[in-house]
């Protein structure tokens, strides 16, 4: 049969994370499994993932979360799936772990890699800005960003940074979350004042 070149499986739309390195296990994939055609690209997605170790790294990090176990730095970027995978966040992938529902693809993995990252990285956002005052950097978008932060409306972000501003420091997403309801609290109650 004829060799299937990178260009082949690159120009079909249905497949993604094609690996040139891995090409001739492709062909020999798609060989031993008697597939004759990559017109359309359908199926072709699993064999793929196959191939580059998504059904493994998926079963590995699925087991995680049905059993516990711990996952290192290099678990998580082992078969290079991941993006962006950081070292100091990994105590929090492992902790969000627990309770997660399983996951289908390894581009679900990167979406948790890629929230516990964002989330990480907002929560410092508005740790600088408590302790220097200045929240030009904080918006909607840091407060939203932050897992398990609740309450957050987007009238009240002013009044939000006016208490960062005044905080010397905020020591975790507990203290973030009373100062919202603080304020949620502080807001609704000046607008029964002004309502009665």
């Amino acid at each position: 049969p004829n060799t299937i070149t990178y260009d082949n499986l690159a120009s079909l739309v249905t497949l993604s994370n094609i690996q040139p390195d891995f090409l001739a296990s492709y062909n020999s994939e798609f060989v031993n499994n008697s597939v004759t055609s990559i017109s359309y690209g359908l199926g072709l997605q699993n064999y793929i993932n196959s191939v580059n170790g998504h059904d493994t790294f998926l079963a590995v990090v699925n087991n995680t979360i049905v059993n516990g176990g711990a996952r290192t730095y290099s678990d998580w970027i082992s078969g290079t799936l991941l993006t962006d995978v950081r070292e100091s966040n990994v105590p929090e992938y492992q902790i969000r772990l627990s309770g997660q529902s399983l996951f289908k693809s390894v581009s679900e993995v990167q979406a948790y890699i890629d929230a516990i990252n964002t989330s990480v990285d907002n929560f410092v956002l508005v740790q600088n800005a408590a302790s220097t005052s200045d929240v030009s950097t904080i918006d909607v978008a840091v407060f939203t960003g932050i897992l398990d932060l609740e309450g957050v409306t987007l009238g009240t972000v002013s009044s939000y940074k006016a208490q960062i501003s005044e905080s010397d420091s905020i020591a975790d997403i507990t203290e973030l979350q009373t100062l919202i309801d603080e304020v949620n609290a502080s807001v609704a109650a000046f607008a029964e004042v002004q309502a009665a």
